[in-house]
C-alpha cells in the first residue's frame, strides 16, 4: 500500500504517545465544560429576553458576557476539532468582548 508523503504510517504507536493521551484528557474536560456552557448560554439568552420584555433593550452586561462565552465556545470547539493547539481558558486568557 502506497503512503503520500508527509502521512503517518499504519504501525506508528500514535496510541503509546503520553501527549496524545494527555490531549484526550484536556478534551474531556473541555466537552463537560462545553455541556455546561450550553446550559449557561441558555441561561442567558432567557434571562436577556425577560430583561427585553421589561426593559425594551438588551442588558449591555449580558450582551458581553454572551460575546465573549461564544468565542470561547468557537475556541473550544477549534481545539476539540484538532484546528487548534493551544488550550482555551483557563489554560490561556478569556477571550476578548471587542468586536
Amino acid at each position: 500500500m502506497e503512503h503520500e508523503r508527509g502521512s503517518p504510517q499504519p504501525n506508528a504507536n500514535y496510541w503509546a504517545s503520553k501527549t496524545t493521551w494527555m490531549r484526550g484528557l484536556f478534551m474531556l474536560i473541555f466537552v463537560v465544560a462545553f455541556g455546561i456552557c450550553q446550559s449557561l448560554i441558555m441561561l442567558v439568552a432567557f434571562i436577556q429576553f425577560v430583561w427585553q420584555l421589561f426593559d425594551g433593550q438588551p442588558n449591555r452586561n449580558l450582551q458581553n458576557f454572551g460575546r465573549s462565552l461564544s468565542r470561547w465556545i468557537a475556541e473550544t470547539t477549534e481545539y476539540l476539532t484538532f484546528a487548534r493547539e493551544e488550550r482555551p481558558f483557563p489554560w490561556s486568557d478569556w477571550p476578548s468582548q471587542a468586536d
